[in-house]
């Protein structure tokens, strides 16, 4: 059971919801991306780095409930979770072998509901090539988010093998909540919204949905190398 009121959306986030609640089969809101990591990994570190963002950023341990107030966010202080770690070092292609794990679980829809709404996944290459995936869903996340996370955890890895530390770079919830509802409250949205009225004066309404495309995404993520 969930305790407290939860915290409303953000009006980006509505989108995303009501969107995924109309297709609740669609994995289109499925986010993330591989890094590609050259050198040795040490993997209880690895995740030890991995905890620390978790508990650090709010938006991450979130769960998505229904009410009759609307939908409302909540935070799970400390979700169950963990790192997977998969060796294709012994087959012919292991980029290939990787990325084709990554777009079967891209594929899959994930339920807002159900925590928690992000994957972690090291796969093995060789001792001193390593892919890293991190998929969360897009009600969690942004594209800025997903590298902000990706950067926080090579700090975090770093200062853990290194001995040192680091400050939470992450506000809480609440304040990202508060700042989208007073931008929408005030004069600067409305001059973005009459700007953005002017702008597209003229052009055609959409006469209907578009039809779904039934495939997976084709391409599963960016990788970028490390």
């Amino acid at each position: 059971m969930l305790a407290g009121d939860g915290v409303p959306l953000t009006s980006a986030q509505s989108g995303i919801w009501f969107a995924q609640q109309l297709d609740a089969s669609n994995p289109i809101y499925n986010a993330g991306e591989y890094l590609e990591i050259h050198g040795s990994v040490d993997v209880a570190v690895f995740e030890a780095a991995l905890r620390q963002v978790v508990a650090e950023a709010e938006n991450l341990r979130v769960t998505f409930v229904e009410t009759s107030d609307g939908p409302r966010q909540y935070v799970h202080p400390d979700p169950e979770w963990r790192l997977r770690v998969i060796d294709v070092s012994g087959e012919a292609d292991p980029r290939e072998a990787a990325e084709a794990w990554m777009r079967a679980d891209l594929a899959q829809p994930q339920d807002p509901s159900v925590g928690p709404l992000f994957l972690f996944v090291l796969f093995r290459a060789a001792d001193d090539r390593w892919f890293w995936l991190h998929r969360y869903h897009h009600l969690l996340v942004d594209g800025f988010t997903v590298a902000l996370v990706a950067g926080r955890v090579a700090e975090v890895y770093t200062a853990l093998l290194s001995g040192g530390a680091s400050e939470n770079p992450f506000g809480s919830l609440d304040s990202l909540v508060a700042m989208d509802a007073a931008y929408r409250s005030s004069d600067t949205f409305d001059a973005d919204r009459a700007w953005w009225a002017e702008k597209l004066a003229g052009r055609p309404s959409p006469s209907a949905f578009p039809p779904r495309n039934p495939r997976p995404p084709a391409a599963c993520c960016a990788a970028p190398s490390t």
